[in-house]
């Protein structure tokens, strides 16, 4: 449901989700940046294409919310680190698993247009593929509390 400007509210939200393996985005992502072509698994993130990857939203979300992220580690490069996930003014942080599932929770989130990851460690993966990869992303889910 729409808000009088234009932010979609936690009743808007459920079913938003981004399978990061689709080479089409979903009706509610603009776009996004540094975050790699998608493969069959998934997408990584690319600090070659921009130092923080964004997923850029069509119309502003806000309410309460709950962001579930499926993700992958590349090679142990960033298991264990704290990695960022920024929801209009609103930080949440994950200890990054070598592969498996997050749920962050984000409370009173204002007109959000984007969603911005902040991932400590990038590395390219050989001579032959300069992608500066940092986490894969396999699926994003936004969801009402």
């Amino acid at each position: 449901m729409a808000t009088s400007d234009g932010a979609l509210d936690n009743n808007g939200l459920p079913g938003k989700v981004l399978d990061f393996s689709s080479p089409e985005l979903p009706s509610f992502v603009a776009a996004l940046e540094g975050i790699s072509k998608a493969e069959p698994w998934g997408r990584w993130t690319d600090r070659g294409l921009a130092d923080e990857p964004r997923i850029l939203l069509k119309t502003p979300i806000q309410g309460a919310l709950v962001l579930r992220l499926k993700v992958r580690d590349y090679f142990g490069l960033n298991a264990g680190q704290r990695i960022t996930v920024q929801v209009g003014g609103q930080s949440r942080e994950f200890v990054m698993p070598a592969d498996g599932e997050v749920a962050l929770h984000y409370d009173d989130v204002v007109a959000a247009d984007a969603i911005v990851l902040q991932i400590p460690r990038a590395s390219a993966p050989s001579i032959a593929d300069s992608r500066q990869m940092g986490i894969g992303l396999l699926r994003l889910a936004v969801t009402s509390e």
